[in-house]
């Protein structure tokens, strides 16, 4: 059987991308620019490779490898950029 290549116990070196998608609930995104600014901040971090979000929905869909990074590290650059995750999210 065949290790899962996100497993974090398959250390076997690999090229192959772990490829995720989460969705992050946003404290106070409720305009375009501040959507985008968001969307800047998420494409920063190693590893992402396509975010984006909805103004009215307060929420901000990321797609990530991850072998490269995280949930938590996508927080820490939000929290990083002044921007608060909100306490409930959907993954």
């Amino acid at each position: 059987m065949p290790l899962d290549p996100s497993d974090p116990h398959d250390l076997r070196p690999t090229e192959e991308a772990a490829i995720e998608t989460a969705d992050l609930a946003m404290d106070g995104l409720t305009a375009a620019d501040s959507v985008q600014k968001v969307v800047d901040l998420l494409k920063k971090v190693d590893g992402v490779q396509e975010a984006h979000g909805v103004p009215a929905s307060g929420i901000v869909t990321v797609t990530f490898d991850a072998r490269k990074t995280h949930v938590p590290a996508l927080h820490d650059a939000l929290l990083r950029g002044g921007y608060n995750p909100a306490r409930t999210a959907s993954n």
